[in-house]
């Protein structure tokens, strides 16, 4: 993943500042694939060295991760692990759209999801463990996976809807498309009042179950068809799927 250029200027800055010795910061390097053996020789001072690393770094979830682990004492010469989690952290989320959870995992912002551990928190009170284990995994993926993660949050959902069914004492079967009609008749989606169209008068009742339905067909195809998942169709699959499970489980 490629880091914005606010982010690599952050690390940059924090090599400079907070490591004293040359060798530590060779090795971070090295940590993180840079081939650091020559750079003492041949650059001049550790700003340089820190932006020549920054340069040829690749994998910036290796780089992050690898900056947090460090930060420790005994790695480095202080423990600024809490200072620069909390520092890196906001620029990541100023100038990415993503965050660094607690295992240091960088993980995106989707839209209308103020706090994506809510929904986990939700799964897990409710002892739906395998959507939580495939919803958890699918956030996790999203960044250098968007299509496995379509993959995972299809199967979270379906998950969800067959232990619903089980709880209320319906056995559900391999249609998704049944299994959310009995979903619907337990009111955990619902049928909204008929509405008319004020030029032609026609009365139209939007279903909960359609939107549903709709959503779980665009995962089913996208997770398993060779057809591109790129940012915007993953961010709005993956709002749109996210906000019915929590509608779902808040009712």
């Amino acid at each position: 993943m490629e880091l914005s250029n606010q982010v690599k200027g952050y690390i940059q800055d924090t090599l400079v500042t907070k490591i004293y010795a040359w060798e530590k910061i060779l090795t971070f390097g090295m940590n993180i694939g840079v081939d650091t053996f020559d750079f003492r020789e041949r650059l001049r001072d550790k700003r340089s060295v820190a932006r020549t690393i920054m340069k040829e770094a690749e994998d910036g979830k290796l780089v992050i991760e690898t900056l947090l682990r460090m930060a420790k004492k005994g790695k480095w010469d202080e423990d600024y692990t809490e200072e620069i989690f909390e520092e890196l952290n906001s620029v990541v989320k100023k100038s990415m759209d993503y965050y660094i959870d607690e295992n240091y995992n960088l993980v995106p912002k989707f839209e209308n999801i103020d706090d994506p551990n809510q929904i986990l928190k939700l799964l897990k009170k409710g002892n739906y463990d395998l959507s939580y284990q495939h919803y958890k995994d699918a956030y996790e993926t999203y960044s250098t996976s968007p299509k496995g993660a379509m993959s995972l949050l299809r199967s979270a959902y379906e998950e969800l809807v067959k232990h619903l069914l089980n709880d209320n004492g319906i056995i559900p079967i391999a249609n998704m498309k049944n299994n959310l009609d009995k979903i619907q008749q337990l009111n955990l989606l619902l049928t909204l009042p008929s509405t008319s169209c004020s030029t032609c008068g026609y009365k139209k009742k939007d279903h909960e179950f359609n939107f549903s339905y709709t959503i779980y067909g665009l995962l089913s195809y996208y997770g398993s068809h060779t057809a591109t998942v790129d940012e915007k169709l993953g961010n709005f699959l993956f709002s749109s799927t996210s906000a019915l499970i929590l509608l779902i489980l808040l009712r």
